[in-house]
Formats: structure tokens, sequence, C-alpha cells
């Protein structure tokens, strides 16, 4: 009988590289889970602190990420098609790229730090003082990430997913045994309460970028200065990319900073249902990257059959996955939210974001593969202006009317994230039959030869 992870565009296929991303994105989200749930014991201030601070810090570096992934997209293209010299020259892009971007993104950060944060918190002093204590000390692993993802993002465009799980369970184990340490002291060690979480991250987070660098010298040797021709189409690609995940992420961070004045109980309660749903939301998007890959692999094959019947195989496995979440999270919310507090404002309103967070569990599953596909093949454009339209147009307004206006806490951000990803699963769904009919595609980005060629 044949291995179904041998065929061609199966489920089979997109689960063999999907499980090691979803185990290596689980392990690599537990460290914020951990961080949240332990910082809980501590106080609920600091528990929305360190919370608010991790929203700001992946709201920056989002956008220098995001121009990572252009790169990785060529690599996934080129081994389709062959072209072993332009797999090597996008890996050196990506790792250039990641170099850069991590330096810009430090530099970013320590505005906000200094500058930006004690408006966002005058009111609340504790809030203020855990926020900025995670925050400043986090500084220090903005470049050691962004080159960590740059080096990660080319060997999964080479379909080398594995080192993603390895690295995300010994970066979580590390964070999380140094969490007990740091935060509530041990022996001679201080407790140290949001401090000692960002040190025990950032641990993390260096023992993951070793591990990431290592096997990317392995795969694709040392990294040479890419020709002028493929690092303008990586960042062609990826400055889409990034500002859509920038915009987006702003967004969100706006979307904290309404809920921060409206009170630390409404903050601290979304911050606890985020942790809840990455537990679904990672295994989704560790499903939606596989097809991600293997798409662009096709593309740039010039087999669109096969990209298509790719898509349809990963859409089936995210909505199974994540709809099953959903079910969990509508029946023993409750339960699940009493794991990370004890506070009763938080558990009630927590019980509640739960109960709707289940409900847009399916349209998210679909959003999720389609853009990931789309952007292998290049339509970035639409992808960020779709995804921005949806974070400014819907979920940051209904905040503000029915989060703030209207008195309904964080309900009424959630609400509006239901509707962004209905609308989105919508809009998506109509686009992505371009890319079997070969409407949909930048393969003069991606390979470097016009889309002309193929038709």
């Amino acid at each position: 009988m044949k291995d179904p992870s041998t065929i061609a565009g199966s489920p089979g296929e997109i689960l063999s590289l999907a499980w090691p991303i979803a185990v290596g994105m689980l392990s690599y989200t537990v460290m914020g889970v951990i961080d949240t749930a332990l910082m809980g014991q501590v106080g609920t201030s600091a528990q929305a602190g360190v919370g608010l601070a991790s929203t700001l810090i992946f709201c920056c570096m989002s956008f220098f990420r995001g121009i990572v992934t252009g790169a990785q997209n060529i690599v996934a293209a080129a081994d389709g098609a062959k072209d072993h010299a332009r797999v090597r020259q996008a890996g050196s892009a990506a790792l250039l790229l990641g170099a850069t971007s991590g330096l810009m993104a430090m530099v970013v950060c320590a505005i906000i730090v200094f500058f930006v944060l004690p408006f966002i918190t005058s009111q609340e002093p504790q809030l203020a003082d855990a926020t900025f204590h995670y925050f400043s000390l986090r500084l220090i692993d903005l470049p050691i990430s962004i080159v960590g993802f740059a080096a990660q993002a080319a060997l999964q465009g080479l379909g080398d997913t594995k080192i993603r799980m390895w690295a995300g369970l010994a970066g979580n184990a590390i964070n999380g045994t140094l969490d007990f340490v740091f935060i509530f002291g041990l022996g001679p060690i201080p407790a140290m309460g949001a401090s000692g979480a960002a040190l025990a991250t950032i641990a993390g987070t260096l023992a993951m970028t070793l591990m990431y660098l290592k096997r990317y010298l392995t795969c694709f040797k040392r990294p040479q200065m890419p020709p002028k021709s493929v690092l303008f189409n990586a960042a062609h690609l990826g400055l889409p990319a990034g500002t859509q995940a920038l915009l987006a992420n702003i967004a969100w961070g706006l979307t904290n900073v309404v809920l921060t004045r409206i009170g630390s109980s409404e903050l601290a309660a979304s911050q606890v249902v985020v942790n809840i749903t990455s537990l679904s939301f990672l295994p989704g998007y560790g499903i939606a990257e596989a097809t991600s890959t293997l798409v662009g692999r096709a593309i740039g094959a010039r087999n669109l059959p096969l990209a298509a019947r790719t898509i349809r195989s990963g859409r089936k496995i995210a909505l199974t996955v994540m709809g099953l979440c959903g079910v969990l999270f509508f029946t023993c919310g409750s339960q699940i939210a009493s794991l990370f507090s004890q506070d009763q404002s938080v558990l009630l309103a927590a019980g509640k974001l739960l109960q709707i967070a289940a409900a847009f569990q399916l349209f998210d599953a679909i959003a999720t593969v389609h853009l990931a596909s789309l952007r292998a093949a290049g339509d970035m454009k639409f992808c960020m202006i779709i995804s921005c339209s949806g974070s400014w147009g819907i979920t940051l307004p209904a905040t503000v009317l029915f989060g703030a206006c209207l008195g309904w806490g964080a309900s009424g951000a959630w609400l509006g994230m239901l509707a962004e990803t209905l609308m989105l699963a919508f809009f998506t769904g109509w686009r992505i039959k371009g890319i079997a009919q070969g409407r949909i595609g930048r393969l003069d980005l991606l390979l470097g030869i016009s889309s002309r060629a193929t038709r």
C-alpha cells in the first residue's frame, strides 16, 4: 500500500509537513502561555502588563518578519523548478534581510518603550511597571529572534519542517524551566516577576536561533551575497506581507489599548483567550504553512492542478482540526480559562469570549489556508488589502463602538473578529480559484522569469 505522505497534494503529504510545524509553533506559543499563566499568580496587573508588552513586541516584529517571507516563497518555488542555484541565493537573501530587519526592529521597539508606553499605561502604575520591565529586556532578543526566523523560513521553503519542531521544544523547555526560577526566585536568585519572564524568553529564543542556524548551514552551506535581482524579488514579495502583518497587528495593538482603557480585567481576559485559542489557531496555521510550501513548489513546477488539489486538501484538514477545537472551547471554555487566572471577573469575561471564539474557528480555518496559498503564489497585494480591510474596517471599529461606547468590553472586540474572519473566508474563497486558472501567480518574482513563459 502506498504511503499517503508520498501522494502529491494529498492530506497525507500536507500532514507530513504540517505536524512538525504545528508542534514547533505550539511549543513556541507555550512560552507565552506559561508566561501569562505564571504572571497570573503574581497578579492581574502583572499578567495584563506582560500580555500587553508581548502584543506590542509582536506587532513591531511582524513587519520585519513579514519581509523575510518573500525569500521563503522564492525558495519553495525555485525548489519546485529544480533551480538549485536560486534556492541557495534566496536562502542567503533571507538571512541578510533577517539580520538587517532585526536591528531595525530593536530601534523601533526602543522608541515604543520609552516614548509610547508611558502614555498607554499612564492610568495604572502597576500595569505600567510590569509592561516596562518586560518590554525593555525583550529588546535584547529582537535581532536574535528575527535572524532565527529568517533561517527557519528558508528551511521551511525547502520543506524542512522538523527543525521547527525540535527548536520549538528546546526553546520551550528552557523558557519554562527558567520562568519558575526567575519569576518566583530560587535560592540566591531573587524573584524578578515580569523581568524574570523576559529573561527566560530571551534564553529560549537564543537556543532556538542557534539550532536554526546550524541546520541552515547543513542545507544551504555558507551564506553568500545574493544577486541584487534575487534580493529585490524577495523584498518585493516580502514588503506587502510585512506591511499587512504590521497594519493588522497595529490594529490589534490598538484594540488592546482600548481594552486597557476599559480595564485590566477585560484586557487580561482577552489575553487569556488569545493564549487558549492559539492552541487551535497554531495547528491550523501549521497546516496552512505546509499547504503554502507545497503550493509554492507546485507553482514552481508549473503544475497548477496539483496546486489546486493541495489547497483543497489543506482546507479540509484545517476545517477538521479547528472545528473540533471550536467544540471544545464552547463546551469547556470556563474550565480551561480557570487554568490561567483565579480572578472571577477575568474568568467570567473569558468564558463569554471563548463562546464567541468557538464560532469563528471554521471561518478562520478557511481564511488561513487561503491566505497562505495566495502568498505562496505571490499574490501579496491582495492579501495585504483584504487582511487590513478586515482588521481596520471591522475589528477595531467594533471594539470602539461595542466594547467601549456600548460597554460590552472585550466581547465587542471578539464579535468584530468573528465578522472579520467571515469576510476573509468569503473573499479569499473567490480569489483562490485564480491559482488553478493561472490568473494568480508572480513567476517573474518567484522564479525570475516572465509569467508569460508558462502560458
